[in-house]
């Protein structure tokens, strides 16, 4: 990733966001309007070139000092006045790859988002669900707190989903973005969001402990059967994923289950209960934690 940095940091003005999405990559770039007298040696992309350009993954112009024209695109869309140059902020190609980010940001329910300051400079991807897990805060306070904007969203149930099984919300204002779409991706992003639009979130994974002893003796041990599902109403997930287990009560030999073909098994024991107690583990992701909850009485 390559950062240019702006002339005057962090003041705010007008920038403008064009997206290029794929199964494997979303590039992400920001622009200003510039309204100063060209040097005759700047190149000045046609607006031929410009389309090329935006839908293209190539993170950088050719040439520092390159500017675009107006995009004039197959559907009449773009941003900006007719006439208007635009200089390259910023950009960034967010990249499906679990090595590049590091273990835990392509979690179990990840929440990837791509953010601007005021000045256009776009900022390190990051999950969402990670940052704001220890201490709850809500993504407002967040935003407000790192000073940002956020340009994109891309919301994955599993750490195993590409970019096409994601809801993808692209945020920009009218007139100020456009959004292309590359070959492996025309036509399959299935839920994609523009400004403007609210978007009706799915229903979030469904985790059922289906089966279990009625009760346990004290110091006893408890076997429970735990089903995962893309929705409540689906068939088994055929995808690879990891639950995390949480005791409340008693005591667990693991905290973790690894789900194969929607289905995984875990134990807990009573250690240190007595009867009348209940035994309560609680099942989630990484950080979505307890989403189910069972609850076990101890019986003697």
């Amino acid at each position: 990733m390559f950062t240019r940095v702006h002339e005057v940091i962090n003041q705010k003005i007008q920038f403008y966001t064009a997206f290029y999405a794929g199964a494997q990559y979303v590039t992400v770039r920001t622009f200003e309007e510039d309204t100063s007298t060209f040097d005759p040696l700047t190149t000045v992309l046609d607006a031929e070139a410009t389309d090329a350009y935006l839908k293209s993954h190539e993170s950088r112009l050719m040439f520092m000092g390159d500017y675009l024209v107006r995009p004039v695109l197959i559907d009449g869309s773009g941003f900006g006045k007719p006439g208007t140059k635009f200089k390259l902020i910023d950009r960034v190609r967010v990249e499906r790859d679990k090595e590049l980010f590091g273990a835990g940001v392509l979690s179990d329910g990840c929440t990837l988002m791509v953010c601007a300051d005021d000045a256009g400079n776009i900022k390190t991807p990051f999950n969402r669900t990670a940052l704001t897990m220890h201490e709850r805060e809500n993504k407002y306070a967040m935003y407000h707190q790192m000073r940002v904007t956020s340009l994109l969203t891309l919301s994955m149930d599993f750490a195993e989903d590409s970019f096409l099984d994601a809801q993808v919300f692209f945020k920009h204002g009218v007139d100020r973005g456009v959004v292309h779409f590359d070959e492996t991706a025309i036509g399959t992003f299935p839920q994609v969001w523009h400004p403007g639009q609210r978007p009706v979130y799915d229903e979030p994974p469904s985790i059922k402990i289906v089966s279990h002893q009625a009760s346990v003796t004290p110091n006893g041990v408890v076997t429970y059967t735990v089903e995962v599902r893309k929705t409540e109403t689906s068939a088994l997930l055929l995808k690879r994923c990891t639950l995390y287990l949480e005791a409340v009560s008693g005591y667990l030999p693991k905290t973790r289950v690894d789900i194969t073909d929607g289905v995984g098994t875990f134990q807990a024991m009573a250690l240190g209960l007595s009867e009348g107690d209940a035994l309560r583990v609680k099942v989630g992701f990484r950080y979505m934690p307890g989403i189910a909850d069972c609850t076990v009485i101890v019986k003697s």
